[in-house]
Order: structure tokens, then C-alpha cells, then sequence
């Protein structure tokens, strides 16, 4: 099972991520407006994985919501220091962290 771990920029918030495989992870080119926004191109690029694989050992991000373009809410996780992006979720997600 691979153990992976990161922080953002600055390491006021680091992370580990546990996986079962790495055959769990997957890429994804976004064109939501959200996401053009939020990395000043055409598109984001993300890594998808399981919710409950990433969990935060130091520090706590700072949350910011809104609509992506079509209706549906996303959660951006970022740091307040450094700006740098932790994580990002649909509505589905978020009621399952709360």
C-alpha cells in the first residue's frame, strides 16, 4: 500500500496520502469556469483520488466555495499563507467530511 506525503509552498500544511493501489489515482483537464479561474488558463489539471485516502497532519486549510459555471458547488482547500492548492471537492464530497 503506498504512502505518499506533501505539504504546500511554505509547509504550514502538510499532508500524507494512503493508497491501497497507485492504479487508485487518476489525472483530469477541467474546463470548468471554476477552474480557469483558479489556475489562470483554458483548464485545471487534478489529481483524483479517493476521499478518505488524503489525510492533513499539520495545519488547516483555508476553504473557499463556490459555483463552477453549471450550478454545482466546489470546495477549494488551499493554504493561507503561501496561496498553494491542497485539495478540491463537489457538494457530494463535502457532506461526507462534515
Amino acid at each position: 500500500m503506498p504512502t505518499l506525503t506533501g505539504s504546500c509552498f511554505c509547509r504550514n500544511i502538510q499532508y500524507k496520502l494512503s493508497l491501497d493501489s497507485i492504479d487508485d489515482v487518476r489525472a483530469s483537464l477541467c474546463h470548468c469556469h471554476n477552474c480557469k479561474k483558479a489556475f489562470g488558463t483554458n483548464y485545471g489539471l487534478t489529481a483524483k483520488v479517493p476521499k478518505d485516502s488524503l489525510h492533513i497532519t499539520k495545519g488547516s486549510p483555508k476553504q473557499h466555495v463556490s459555483d463552477n459555471g453549471s450550478g454545482a458547488l466546489i470546495h477549494r482547500e488551499f493554504c493561507d499563507n503561501c496561496g498553494s492548492f491542497i485539495l478540491e471537492y463537489g457538494v457530494s464530497v463535502a457532506l461526507m467530511r462534515t
